[in-house]
This record gives C-alpha cells, structure tokens and sequence, in this order.
C-alpha cells in the first residue's frame, strides 16, 4: 500500500483508541472520580488569658486546660463525632490514581510469574545444552534442513505479503502472520543452536569452552534464583 493510505489507516486507528479510552475515563471519573477522607468533627470552648504569662503553664505533662489532664477534644470526643468528607478529585489527580492501581495490579502479577520463570528458565536451559561439538557432516545436513524451512518461511510470507497488499487481511491473515512469526522465532533459534554445536573459525575451542561455562553459569544462577 502506498504511504498515504498507511498514514490514514494509522490514523484513524490512533484516534478510534483516543476516543474509546476517553469515554471509558470519563465515565468512570463521572461515576467514581471522587475522594472520601476520613475525618473527626472537633470543638471545644474558650479561655481567655489575660496574664501572657499564663501560657507557661503548658508542659508535656499538663498539655491541655484543667482539670483534663492530658486529654484534650480529640480524646473525648464521641464516636457519631467521625464522619466522612466526599470531594470530587481532578481529573490529572484522578487518572495518575487510575494508571497507579492497574499498573500496582499487573505488576504483582507479572512480575511475580517473571520472577519464579526466570530462574526455572536458566536451568532448564542447562538441561537442554549442546552436550558436545557435532561433526563437519552433521553440521552440513542439519545447515540444509535449516535452509529449506527458511525458503518455505519466505514464499508464506511473500504470499502473506501480496494478500496485504490485495487488501484482504481479515482474522484468517492475522492468524497466518502470527504462525509465520512464530515459525521464523523458532527457526532462529535452531540457528543459533546450530551455531553454538558447530563453533567455526581460528578460536573455535576458545567459543566452546566459553559456550560451555556460559551454561554452568545459567544453571548457578538458576539454583540461587
């Protein structure tokens, strides 16, 4: 599709989710965008003082007027004297909030799942290491059988390609980009495994050896995790 049509498919999608999240905000903020404070109504009467002096007569241990010995409103106040106050947030104030607790939530979630994976990965990466160096022939074979999958990877996507092109991208197409991508992940990973089974070049031992103690170095890391 030509640069036009992109920009204008971009666009509206940029504003159809600008407009959805607004109503969605904003009708939360009418419903539920107030604040409720808990508080205590307090009052108490008047002294005069006559003599500035007077005012020395305070200690830590006499803080309040006789005869209420360390007691003042707040202390005896009754229960009915709590109450509520309800005032209705900003919406800066209101969204920030909003943006806090989901993304409190979501980061409980995955990064607790992050947290318990990370260390199950590393060791199960040890156990699934390349146990030694694969021969010239096995390296050859294998390196075919990867180019072969990577020509069939191409001519689906180049066939995905012309169907995007053709305007015909419905949850068919969507569905065989996901399985595409999914099969080019995997293909690079073999790759990379390829490649860390057949080390090449003048410092081929050097790369093994390394190879090898990047792994023990997974598999402690994973133990302590």
């Amino acid at each position: 599709r030509s640069v036009g049509k992109r920009l204008k498919s971009a666009l509206i999608w940029v504003v159809a989710s600008a407009v959805v999240c607004g109503l969605v905000l904003g009708i939360l903020y009418a419903l539920i965008g107030k604040v409720d404070f808990t508080v205590r109504h307090l009052s108490s009467s008047v002294q005069a003082f006559p003599n500035p002096n007077q005012f020395g007569a305070f200690t830590s241990g006499q803080p309040c007027i006789a005869p209420l010995t360390r007691q003042c409103s707040a202390n005896t106040a009754p229960p009915n004297s709590q109450t509520t106050w309800t005032m209705r947030a900003t919406f800066p104030e209101y969204v920030v909030a909003l943006a806090t607790i989901v993304g409190s939530v979501l980061f409980t979630i995955f990064g607790g799942v992050g947290i318990a994976c990370l260390p199950l990965s590393l060791i199960f990466s040890f156990v699934r290491r390349p146990k030694a160096v694969i021969t010239r022939s096995q390296y050859i074979k294998e390196a075919t059988e990867l180019g072969k999958k990577a020509k069939e990877l191409k001519k689906a996507a180049e066939a995905l390609h012309q169907e995007e092109r053709s305007g015909n991208k419905g949850r068919k197409w969507r569905k065989n980009v996901k399985a595409v991508e999914k099969e080019l992940l995997l293909l690079e990973n073999d790759m990379n495994a390829l490649e860390e089974m057949y080390p090449q070049g003048e410092k081929a031992e050097a790369t093994w050896a390394f190879t090898v103690l990047a792994y023990i170095g997974k598999l402690i890391f994973g133990i302590v995790g």
